[in-house]
């Protein structure tokens, strides 16, 4: 099986249609997004359409405003939305600067994440979380293995198999 039809295929799998909720009623060509999460503070995450032509741009999270212009590139693994300006978002360790990796391995760690045999969690992917600001700065570094939003000002994440709380400067609370 030829790496195309094993894309086609693992598209096929991850492929879901989603509806526009009346936030996203003014983005502009939307079909261009897989996903669109929820608008905090004018910004959503959002997830581009896969395409064949450029696979380097596959299954990546960045931001849109209310109109679906690109805010923050699309770079992230995940994404969750803002809150008390803020964002938790993930990057794949060994995919984190994909134009320096060959085609092949970018192809190979895609595969991995798609494929049903996949053992992927937080804790064995090589997902790494850390926080950014509206303007894509890094807040606080990618360095754990999970992350949940700011509330009163502290986050839950998770690292080395612990959950525990920090603060916006990312120290253990």
């Amino acid at each position: 099986m030829s790496k195309d039809d094993t894309f086609k295929r693992i598209q096929k799998k991850v492929q879901k249609s989603f509806e526009l909720k009346d936030e996203h009623q003014s983005i502009q060509n939307p079909e261009r997004f897989r996903f669109i999460g929820t608008f905090q503070d004018g910004l959503a995450p959002a997830l581009k359409e896969f395409s064949s032509t450029n696979a380097l741009d596959n299954g990546l999270y960045g931001y849109i405003d209310t109109k679906g212009n690109e805010v923050i590139p699309f770079q992230y693994h995940n994404a969750k939305a803002f809150s008390e300006g803020l964002a938790a978002v993930a990057i794949f360790e060994k995919v984190i600067s994909p134009q320096k990796e060959k085609p092949d391995d970018l192809f190979g760690a895609l595969l991995g994440l798609f494929s049903q045999k996949s053992n992927l969690s937080p804790s064995n992917s090589g997902i790494k979380y850390g926080f950014i600001n509206q303007t894509g700065a890094t807040k606080i570094p990618f360095q754990f293995q999970d992350a949940k939003s700011f509330l009163n000002g502290q986050a839950e994440v998770k690292q080395n198999g612990e959950w525990f709380w920090i603060n916006k400067e990312g120290k253990r609370v």
